[in-house]
């Protein structure tokens, strides 16, 4: 994990296009300070007046004083309109798009071993506080903090020109309140982020269990998952009161304080009433001015429990957000231009962290263009991992990988992957219409090329049946359609993208023998003359293959068509006579 980033740059770097919105609050903000102090001066005068005028001249002695009173409130209603419709209406919903685009992009652009490490509802929690909190911490600084601060500026000569008396008291006081805060900052902002990242694990482990539902009702496991979720939930409950135990000192401390401060603000005044140096409207002002102010710091502390937390979920959010990625584009990577489609592995060496051994080991591959290459072997043997790092999802540790005799490693992963086109076993469909599912690898296609594509997936027939067509969602990860129509739907997304380079990992693992069928028709078709990798357990799949190579503990231990395979009675005619139903077992020790 990389140390916190910087909060405050980052929000300074998203306020940027908005200092004319910023310079409302700021306004709106001096002028809230003054009328905190003026108020209470106007109110002075007119205690006194109704005090010494008579019945005579009392309405011309106040309806001065009265009307500026009430023009000032009118005034600032004004300028808090004024914010809201600068602030509330215009910048904030906008920062808050800004930072969810920017998370967005800098998540999906991290590497596949980023997101291996992170619930995906972690990430999404992340990105909703980071959003929600960014706007209240810039309304916290630029709106109520200077507020308090100008308001204590004012508050200090408003004071001191009834008596430096009360300029000091409020002094000592205001030095108290900022050195608590100053002190107490370091341990409650650190105790703040840690319950922000209890509160995003839980956000994970729930998201975690209710993307596994079948999971749970399958086993009946729905106890455990309520246990799982309960020593989340209690963690964070516990960094929850370790925090709040921090705020309980900070908030004995200043009400001790508080309470000194009025005690000596009361006997000031008494003693300077009895001696006739103060007036009852003195009385009224240094008491308003003092309650004023002491009231808007304590409302401040008391939003700095809110403030904590939501800086510490945003330090949280930030720390994910800037976790470096292991591996860029090179940066001087070109477009990966294919021109017949050749793949060569070259002692290709990868090893997953805390794993006892390589996954693949000094394997060397070459893999003609166009030819139909078939890869077999047990679980775990190197076969989906040789995939990833063709597809650059993971960085190679040893070796080189080449298309066309240009190093993967040295062109954009973007060039890279459009170029190839994978049916994976696991149907990664989004909740979306069936028609935004299929033209996601060719999102220009048109209404005859996706009902082409789907015609030679064979989903069709099935989406004309329903009652949206080609308009229905499939729910989350496809939850609404079979397996095998999900299966059916990923394919007709490849053979509509139609790249030069092709992988089919189990790709027909979810169909029935007859969809199988069908399903492999269209698959040669399109592999014509395409170099084209086909991952199978089925090893009825292959006998078209033009190669197969079988890979056991991350080496190619044979290499060959079906029947030089078959003829050498080797690891490959082991898996095809200890097959059940045409499917690979699981290890060699079936």
């Amino acid at each position: 994990m990389s140390q916190s980033p910087s909060l405050t740059r980052y929000i300074l770097r998203h306020i940027r296009p908005f200092i004319p919105h910023i310079l409302v609050m700021i306004l709106t903000a001096s002028l809230q300070a003054g009328v905190n102090i003026v108020a209470p001066y106007l109110l002075k005068i007119i205690t006194n007046r109704v005090l010494y005028l008579n019945a005579d001249n009392i309405v011309q002695g106040l309806w001065y004083p009265i009307l500026t009173y009430i023009v000032l409130h009118v005034l600032i209603e004004l300028f808090w309109r004024l914010r809201t419709y600068f602030v509330d209406i215009r910048m904030d919903p906008q920062i808050c798009q800004n930072i969810r685009e920017e998370y967005a992009e800098r998540i999906i652009n991290k590497n596949y071993t980023f997101h291996q490490n992170n619930y995906k509802s972690y990430l999404v929690h992340n990105a909703v506080q980071l959003s929600n909190n960014v706007p209240k911490i810039i309304e916290t600084f630029f709106l109520r903090m200077l507020v308090m601060i100008l308001s204590l500026i004012a508050g200090f000569y408003a004071l001191y020109q009834a008596s430096y008396q009360f300029a000091l008291l409020l002094g000592i006081w205001t030095c108290i309140f900022f050195l608590t805060i100053f002190l107490a900052n370091k341990f409650v902002i650190k105790r703040a982020i840690q319950w922000a990242k209890r509160n995003s694990e839980v956000a994970g482990v729930i998201g975690d269990s209710f993307s596994n539902i079948l999971a749970v009702k399958f086993f009946g496991r729905q106890d455990e998952e309520k246990r799982v979720i309960g020593d989340s939930l209690t963690k964070a409950t516990q960094a929850h009161r370790a925090m709040s135990w921090r705020y309980l000192g900070i908030y004995t401390l200043l009400s001790i304080a508080y309470l000194i401060l009025q005690t000596f603000n009361f006997i000031l005044l008494v003693r300077g009433r009895m001696q006739g140096t103060l007036s009852v409207g003195d009385f009224g002002y240094v008491l308003g001015v003092n309650l004023s102010i002491i009231l808007m710091c304590w409302w401040n502390i008391q939003q700095f429990s809110e403030l904590s937390k939501i800086i510490g979920e945003s330090k949280q959010a930030l720390t994910i957000l800037e976790t470096p990625m292991q591996f860029y584009d090179h940066p001087n990577a070109k477009i990966l231009q294919i021109k017949k489609g050749n793949i060569v592995f070259k002692n290709v060496t990868f090893e997953y962290p805390q794993s006892e051994q390589p996954v693949l080991e000094n394997l060397a591959l070459t893999i003609p263009a166009g030819q139909k290459l078939g890869i077999v072997g047990y679980s775990g043997g190197g076969k989906t991992t040789l995939i990833r790092l063709l597809l650059l999802l993971y960085k190679l540790q040893k070796g080189e990988i080449l298309v066309d005799d240009q190093s993967i490693s040295e062109v954009t992963e973007h060039s890279l992957r459009e170029a190839i086109g994978i049916v994976p076993q696991e149907s990664l469909l989004f909740n979306r219409s069936l028609r935004d599912n299929i033209v996601y690898g060719k999102p220009d296609a048109t209404d005859e090329e996706i009902i082409d594509a789907a015609k030679k997936a064979y989903i069709h027939d099935f989406i004309q049946e329903l009652p949206e067509g080609y308009s229905t969602l499939v729910g989350d990860r496809g939850a609404r359609i079979s397996g095998g129509q999900k299966q059916r739907v990923a394919m007709a997304r490849t053979i509509l993208k139609n790249p030069p380079i092709l992988v089919f990992d189990e790709a027909t693992s979810q169909l029935d023998t007859v969809t199988e069928e069908y399903i492999q028709q269209s698959m040669y078709q399109l592999m014509k003359g395409k170099t084209t990798i086909v991952i199978a357990h089925r090893l009825a799949t292959l006998d078209k293959m033009d190669r197969i190579i079988v890979v056991e503990n991350g080496k190619i231990v044979e290499d060959g068509t079906h029947q030089q395979l078959l003829a050498k009675k080797g690891s490959y005619h082991t898996l095809w006579n200890t097959q059940v139903n045409g499917i690979l077992p699981t290890s060699k020790k079936v």
